[in-house]
């Protein structure tokens, strides 16, 4: 994979600095300490790109084989199975999307420059159809934690333009389809825009993104735009919106105003948790930086490193084996990857393999999932029982 440095207004950040332009200035000299879960998805980026190079795109095997070898030096053993099975998927979704029309253009890991001043990134599929007129671009999303709409989506938006801008003459292009494929939660979503309103949208963005490289680019806190920031703990405007939040009558609640209470619990406790990441590390960094408080360590937990070390000395000490060790069965995601999927699992151990009703939460009604509440909940428990009459 190409590594073509970061943007100052990078697109993955643009649902923050859209919104919340001062966030370009709070993060300009906070330190990028990145994460597992982004290590992981750039490793899986590594090999779909490698795959798909050599097996659909006719790259040489030497290529293939350096690929392959960097990719395993640099990717975490635990990782490997679950992305080798996966990038089986992205092969296939990627060929069927190549059918749409054999003769497009199709290119990986493409650096993209969006016609915004600061913004440009790296597109993970551009396919450009010059028979067709239509310009389209796959972004690959690895997590597991948050479901990505590609509606609207800031990020493949501006992917979208970037698409646009390596057509020859872009008189010939139409449309613009954007796709988040993310194969963890089953989750592949289209949006679909004509040029002529994707290139509107890009303008209508540029005084923004202008003002956001300006040193008096304003704050804008909200839920979305501070759920990504690297200053999100550290922030004073934000501290003073979420504390600022009105509730409304202070006795009790009603329906309304408990919908309105519950609508911002998600906002609250990721900021109470990034107020207290922040904290920790502030004070762990510089002794009495945080007033009141200092960093202890837990008392830890016990554990065997070696399991087969520990058998044997536990034998040798005359322990009797049952007591040592037990026998069980593997879990359920190993299961699955033995079986080849959930659904042949299910096959095989039938009425042995149940599932439970899983725990109660609070949903938008636009969500897909029939109702839980007390009332269907008991209509399911009666379901089928008929009335023989008092006993």
């Amino acid at each position: 994979m190409v590594d073509y440095g970061h943007a100052i207004l990078g697109p993955s950040g643009s649902g923050t600095w859209l919104t919340c332009p001062a966030s370009i200035r709070m993060c300009r000299n906070l330190p990028d300490h990145g994460s597992v879960y982004a290590s992981e998805g750039t490793q899986f980026h590594t090999l779909c790109e490698v795959e798909a190079r050599f097996r659909l795109l006719g790259g040489s095997e030497e290529d293939y084989v350096d690929g392959i070898l960097d990719w395993m030096n640099e990717t975490e053993d635990a990782w490997q199975e679950d992305q080798w099975r996966y990038v089986k998927q992205w092969l296939a979704f990627l060929e069927d999307a190549m059918q749409d029309d054999p003769d497009a253009i199709v290119l990986l890991e493409q650096r993209v420059d969006t016609g915004v001043p600061g913004c440009w990134g790296t597109a993970d599929v551009v396919i450009i159809s010059l028979r067709y007129g239509w310009v389209r671009v796959i972004d690959i999303k690895y997590g597991a934690g948050i479901w990505v709409d590609a509606n609207e989506n800031s990020q493949l938006m501006l992917y979208g333009i970037g698409g646009l801008g390596l057509v020859e003459d872009p008189s010939v292009i139409k449309d613009v389809t954007v796709t988040v494929w993310q194969p963890r939660m089953n989750n592949v979503s289209d949006y679909t825009i004509s040029k002529k309103d994707l290139v509107r949208w890009r303008d209508n963005i540029i005084p923004i993104a202008k003002l956001a490289l300006s040193d008096d680019a304003p704050f804008g806190p909200s839920e979305s735009a501070c759920r990504f920031c690297p200053a999100a703990g550290v922030c004073g405007p934000r501290t003073r919106f979420m504390l600022e939040q009105d509730f409304g009558d202070p006795n009790i609640l009603d329906g309304e105003e408990m919908a309105d209470a519950y609508a911002r619990t998600s906002a609250l406790k990721r900021w109470i948790a990034d107020v207290e990441d922040a904290a920790l590390k502030m004070a762990y960094e510089e002794d009495g930086s945080v007033p009141g408080f200092k960093v202890v360590r837990s008392g830890g937990r016990r554990s065997i490193t070696d399991d087969e070390k520990a058998i044997n000395r536990l034998l040798a000490a005359n322990f009797e084996p049952d007591l040592v060790y037990s026998r069980k069965v593997a879990t359920l995601g190993q299961l699955d990857r033995l079986a080849g999927s959930p659904e042949e699992l299910q096959q095989v151990l039938g009425d042995v393999l149940v599932k439970s009703e899983g725990r109660l939460s609070l949903a938008p009604e636009s969500d897909p999932r029939p109702p839980a509440d007390a009332l269907h909940s008991a209509k399911d428990d009666f379901a089928g029982i008929t009335n023989e009459g008092e006993a």
